[in-house]
């Protein structure tokens, strides 16, 4: 990971990143519709801290277990769960009258849940149902910045993770401090013409709610300690062109909520041709 950013952007080094990563998962295949698992990781803090702050020191060691279970409940209806818990040590954001290295202990939470349903037709109509959380912490303003993050002589509540996972294209949060209930449906449309079959459509809904009111997300406009972060809708079209050239558009709109101080609608556009070779 030397060449990605930090995911605490407010270390000195926040322009790359010293990470080691080690895991191990087991799944079960063994029955006939449904698949359980279990995984573990363990991310170890390699940065070093140049240039030095003499007041704050910087450190983010954290371990996640989790289990899960995918598979299908009816015919053409399938689902999906996971949980995970962390553990490990954090940085406690520290003031001149507390020691520069304090940590503080890691005890967070999360969840991932989807029902997907593929109806009988010729275009392929997809309906998803999808819940996100993780949990959140009232002393943290920022979920994974060490300065202005987890106080000091308290537990680290809040989940932080390496890794991505789709929240929308506009506000995009990470899972952290949030809940994130989306509703979403995908198709081929076009089923007539041979150069437009690949082509798929879709729209998804989002609505967004903090964990913690008191407690930051990952978008740092966030200032006010009211649940509602906003609400979301999304638009996509993806089409293969060729065999070895896709084309994609993206827009999506996210309405503020009570939780920003100033309600606004923020716009997300983005085109995109992929060339595989």
């Amino acid at each position: 990971m030397h060449d990605t950013a930090d995911f605490d952007r407010s270390r000195p080094t926040r322009s790359r990143s010293d990470r080691a990563f080690w895991g191990a998962e087991v799944k079960y295949q063994g029955g006939d519709r449904h698949e359980p698992y279990l995984f573990g990781l363990t991310q170890d803090d390699q940065n070093n801290q140049r240039p030095y702050n003499e007041r704050q020191n910087f450190r983010y060691d954290s371990r996640y277990y989790g289990a899960g279970l995918s598979g299908e409940l009816f015919p053409r209806l399938r689902y999906q769960a996971e949980g995970v818990m962390e553990q490990g040590e954090s940085q406690a954001y520290n003031t001149a009258t507390q020691p520069r290295d304090l940590s503080s202990d890691i005890e967070a939470y999360a969840f991932t849940g989807a029902l997907e349903y593929f109806f009988n037709h010729e275009t392929s109509p997809r309906l998803v149902t999808e819940y996100l959380w993780g949990s959140g912490d009232e002393n943290r303003n920022r979920p994974a910045n060490t300065i202005d993050g987890n106080q000091a002589y308290t537990t680290d509540r809040t989940f932080s993770y390496f890794g991505y996972l789709p929240t929308g294209f506009s506000l995009a949060p990470k899972i952290s401090n949030i809940h994130v209930f989306k509703v979403g449906s995908s198709c081929s449309p076009v089923r007539d013409r041979s150069w437009m079959e690949s082509l798929e459509t879709g729209v998804n809904l989002y609505a967004y709610l903090k964990d913690e009111t008191a407690g930051g997300i990952s978008d740092n406009r966030v200032t006010g300690d009211k649940r509602l972060v906003g609400y979301e809708h999304d638009v996509y079209a993806n089409w293969k062109v060729f065999t070895d050239l896709v084309l994609g558009i993206r827009y999506g709109v996210f309405y503020q909520g009570d939780a920003y101080a100033q309600k606004r609608e923020r716009h997300f556009l983005e085109t995109s041709l992929v060339y595989m070779f």
